[in-house]
Parts: structure tokens; C-alpha cells; sequence
């Protein structure tokens, strides 16, 4: 494996899940989950979070103009105003979770922001006092510290800015007179008011005074049952919209926020909402290309090490992202063309275009095609074992799914009636559970590590189906998954082709 300067570590986007990369080393994988769930446990659990989680829901259409200049000042008030909390507390809580393990592991790290990451040390540094007086406490000590800094950062984007009509969050003018206003800047300004409360904290002269001006600060009089974040939950959803009044779309943003609501799970399955990521979406925007039928079949053909991957019909994924807006009534295309894209990893290209039916089907059952045939999980007919509306020739297929392991059990639960076989392969940073659901058909789910132990625990106990090839290492074959080389050679080309393609050498492949 060559090194890799792995630029984007991890990212929480204000969805119910974070991206960690796939290449990461092992020594950042931890901390890098670490950072990430913070930003998650802050965001879903603060009202400042749940407005750009809001925000994050709404699509807005490219030919409205006024709601995308709305949303794009929104976006930015609400960004901006927390970034200053979000990144501090998640680097302190970075830097704790290595005080709690070593002193000197803890010191490693932030001398090392201190000289190679001079943004992210600027972000921590107003709470370096904090992390000090920690490392002469015990860890129970630690952890408490820990939390009411949390508390507090949580108090801070927690105001009720719902409360102010959201069309004032609409431009930058309206933005800017709000701010300028002191009560407002005092208030409602999380960056602000985090950071008055920990200034308050680091007057204080000595240990026992800062901790009980923390703890004091930190308490909460908030209300924490489930009806009353779902009566705020309201109440946000009204700000949110009040943005976007007067718009013409208005009934679709409702229709869209009538999605947004309130589940209750357990606390620590939250921290395992993680998927693997490449990272790699400006590398596949800048070199995708079209392709015709005719130079797709010569290619699928005749390219070694590459992948034919199956998104499923226009008209479903346009129906699809009509549901996801909030679009109840349009009109319905009768759209029969199929979504492709071709990976070739020996030339580093990637391809996508629209084929007809009668194209796809003709494709499909060509012979002698050297690419690896994929298809998403949501273009298979699970109960008759075979792609949706078409018939193949291929040896093996393969189905991908990037959902979380959380949400993929609605398709593991289709299998409970039946005996089915799964392994794990093993990437840099990234576990990819392989399932054989019938002869020739893998189900890979890409996970993180961490996932993946919590994963098997969850299947052994709960999908006895379910039998684990034991009995054999990584990069060995087996009687039922990985029966060859040409297999194995198969699932590494899928792999290399979604996470790797803009590496310099195609073979990531580590052994565990």
C-alpha cells in the first residue's frame, strides 16, 4: 500500500449518519469517530443543529433563484455562528479521549495541532486552560469535566432563536441588523455565548472554583421529554419555513418538513451511524464522462479490472428525488431509459450515460464481457433473486448498498427464512461484509471498523440464518463466498472502482 496524505479524515454533513475515510490509519480512526459523533451528538440534540439539519432536507429547485439566495443565507447565519463551538469542543473531545488513554499521548497530539494544523489548534485553544487542569485529575474527574463542557457548548446553540420570524434569516441585510443588535449577539450567537461562558470558567483562580463555576454553568433547567423536542421540533420546522415565505414552492417545503420528525434511540448505537467514504467526489465530478452504446458494449468487452454498475430507471430516481423534495402531484414521465456507469481502474475513467431497455437487456446478456456486473441495492427483486425487469448472462453479480448497518437490516431481515453464508474482507479502513443471498449474488455492505464488531455481534445474536465462514483467514478462499482468485479479483475491482479510483496504483488491498 503506498502512503496516501490523507487530506479529509472524517465528515458530519447534518445527516443522520458521518462519513469516516476508507484510508485513513488505524491510529486515526478512533479519535476521527470521535470527532465526528460530537459534532453528531451536538447537532441532533441542539436547536441551532436541528435548523441546518432542516435546512439540509430542503431541495430547492436550480431555476428558483430567490430560495436558493434564502437558503444560502441561512445556511451560512447558522454555519458560521456555531463553527467556532462545533470544531472547539470537538477537537477538546478528541484530546481527552488521549488524556484518558496516555498524558503523553494526549501532549503528542496537541503539539502536533499546535504545529502542523494551526486552524483546528485555534479552534481548541480557548479551552487549552481546561485540558490542563484535567491532566492532574482522575479519570471519572476527566470525563465530568468533559461533559459540562459539552453541556455547555449544547446550551449555547440551544437558544430559542425559533422564536424570531424566520423571514428575517432570509437575507444577509435583515442577518446583519440582527447581529449588530447587542442582546441578540449576546444570546443567540452560540460562538459568542460559548465562549463568554468559558471565559467566566477561566477567571476563576483556583481548580475547585473553575469546577464549581463549570458545573454550575453547565446545569440545565431544560425539559428532556420526548413531547417536548417534539413540540420544539415544531416549532423549528414553522422558523424553518418562515425563511422561505411568499415562495412559490412554499406547499412543497411543508410537505418536505412534514417528513422531519423525532425517533427515540438508544444513545450508543448513535456513535455506529457511521459509513466508509472516499472522499473522492470533485476526482469522479471533474472526470466523468458520456458514453454511447455502441463505445459501452467494445468496453465492457474488452477492459479487464473494471465495473458496470447499475443505478436502476430514470423515471424511479426521478420519482425517488420528487419524494425527497416533497413533491406530491407532478407529473409523471413515462421515462423508460436506465442509469449506467462503466469504472474502468486500468485507465482511470469513468463513465456514465442513459441506455434504453432493450440496450441495457442486450448488454447484459452479451458474451464474453470482462467487466463486473453491480447494481444498487435498490434495482433487485430480493423475492425471486434477480435484477429488477431484466435477465443476465454473468457468472456472478454483485449488489451494493451504502447505507448504514442500522438501516440495511430491513434487506439482512429478508433472509431470515433461509441459510445464508457471509464473510468480511478487509481494506485500509473499511470491512465490507459479504453475504451470498443466492448462487451467484454478493450483497456487500461497506462498514468501518467499529461498525463491523457491532455488526457480527448483531447478527450472531439475532440472525441465526445467518453462518459465518470461519474457518479460513482474509485473503483465503472458501467453499461458498470467495470460492477463487477470479472472485476475490472481482470484489477488489468493485472496491478499487467506488472508494479508489483517483489513487495512482490500483491495489489498496491490506491484509488485517
Amino acid at each position: 500500500m503506498m502512503n496516501v496524505d490523507v487530506q479529509l479524515l472524517g465528515q458530519y454533513d447534518f445527516d443522520n449518519f458521518t462519513l469516516l475515510n476508507a484510508l485513513m490509519s488505524e491510529e486515526d480512526r478512533i479519535n476521527t469517530a470521535i470527532h465526528e459523533y460530537t459534532h453528531f451528538g451536538l447537532s441532533n440534540q441542539s436547536v441551532y443543529g436541528t435548523i441546518q439539519y432542516c435546512l439540509k432536507k430542503m431541495t430547492i429547485s436550480l431555476t428558483c433563484n430567490n430560495d436558493i439566495n434564502k437558503m444560502k443565507s441561512a445556511i451560512d447565519f447558522f454555519a458560521n455562528h456555531t463553527i467556532k463551538v462545533q470544531e472547539g469542543l470537538a477537537v477538546f473531545i478528541e484530546a481527552t479521549y488521549f488524556m484518558l488513554s496516555d498524558t503523553s499521548e494526549y501532549e503528542k497530539f496537541i503539539n502536533n495541532l499546535r504545529s502542523n494544523n494551526k486552524l483546528y489548534y485555534g479552534y481548541v485553544k480557548p479551552l487549552c486552560f481546561i485540558l490542563e487542569y484535567m491532566k492532574d485529575s482522575d479519570n471519572n474527574s476527566k470525563i465530568a469535566i468533559a461533559h459540562a463542557v459539552f453541556q455547555l457548548a449544547l446550551k449555547s446553540m440551544n437558544s430559542s432563536i425559533y422564536d424570531y420570524d424566520g423571514k428575517l434569516f432570509a437575507t444577509s441585510k435583515s442577518i446583519k441588523k440582527l447581529v449588530s443588535r447587542q442582546d441578540f449577539s449576546k444570546e443567540y450567537l452560540p460562538n459568542k455565548s460559548f465562549f463568554a461562558m468559558i471565559e467566566e470558567c477561566k477567571k476563576e483562580e483556583t481548580y475547585e472554583k473553575f469546577s464549581q463555576k463549570l458545573f454550575s454553568l453547565a446545569k440545565s433547567e431544560e425539559n428532556n421529554s420526548v413531547n417536548f423536542y417534539r413540540d420544539r421540533l415544531v416549532k423549528i420546522k414553522d422558523f424553518v419555513l418562515g425563511i422561505f415565505e411568499g415562495s412559490p414552492n412554499i406547499e412543497i417545503y411543508k410537505n418536505r418538513m412534514a417528513q422531519v420528525e423525532i425517533k427515540e434511540v438508544d444513545s450508543s448505537s448513535v456513535f455506529l451511524q457511521q459509513i466508509p467514504a472516499a472522499f473522492n467526489e470533485d476526482y469522479v465530478k471533474c472526470n466523468m464522462k458520456k458514453i454511447g452504446y455502441e463505445s459501452l458494449k467494445m468496453k465492457c468487452k474488452s477492459i479487464e479490472y473494471s465495473t458496470l454498475f447499475l443505478l436502476g430507471g430514470l423515471k424511479k430516481n426521478i420519482e425517488d428525488l420528487f419524494n425527497k423534495m416533497g413533491v406530491i402531484d407532478f407529473v409523471r414521465e413515462d421515462e423508460a431509459r436506465e442509469i449506467v456507469f462503466f469504472y474502468s481502474l486500468r485507465d482511470k475513467e469513468i463513465f456514465g450515460c442513459l441506455l434504453e431497455k432493450t440496450e441495457l437487456q442486450e448488454l447484459l446478456v452479451q458474451n464474453d464481457n470482462k467487466c463486473v456486473l453491480l447494481t444498487s441495492y435498490k434495482n433487485y427483486d430480493y423475492e425471486n433473486n434477480r435484477l429488477l425487469d431484466y435477465s443476465t448472462t454473468t457468472e456472478n453479480m454483485y449488489i451494493y448498498c451504502d447505507r448504514t448497518y442500522a438501516n440495511t437490516l430491513q434487506y439482512i431481515n429478508l433472509w431470515d427464512n433461509r441459510k445464508v453464508f457471509y464473510r468480511y474482507t478487509v481494506y485500509k479502513s473499511m470491512i465490507v461484509l459479504l453475504i451470498k443471498i443466492n448462487e451467484n449474488t454478493l450483497f456487500l455492505l461497506p462498514m468501518t471498523p467499529m461498525v463491523a464488531d457491532e455488526a457480527d455481534k448483531d447478527i450472531r445474536d439475532n440472525h441465526k440464518n445467518m453462518r459465518p465462514i470461519t474457518e479460513v483467514e482474509d485473503e483465503e478462499y472458501d467453499p461458498y463466498i470467495i470460492k477463487d482468485e477470479k472472485v476475490r479479483n472481482e470484489i477488489d475491482t468493485i472496491i478499487n472502482c467506488l472508494f479508489f479510483i483517483n489513487l495512482p496504483v490500483p491495489d489498496v488491498k491490506q491484509n488485517p
